[in-house]
C-alpha cells in the first residue's frame, strides 16, 4: 500500500485504493482499514 504524501485529505475522508476492494477511512491521526470483499 503507497499513499501519495503530496495530497492531504480532511478529516474522515474515504479513499478507494487502486483494485476497488479496499477503501480507507481516515477519522483524525488514526487511519481505520475498512475491506470490503467483492461479492
Amino acid at each position: 500500500m503507497q499513499f501519495s504524501k503530496e495530497k492531504f485529505l480532511p478529516n474522515s475522508s474515504i479513499v478507494l485504493l487502486k483494485g476497488g476492494t479496499k477503501k480507507v477511512v481516515i477519522y483524525g491521526r488514526k487511519q481505520l482499514l475498512m475491506v470490503e470483499e467483492p461479492v
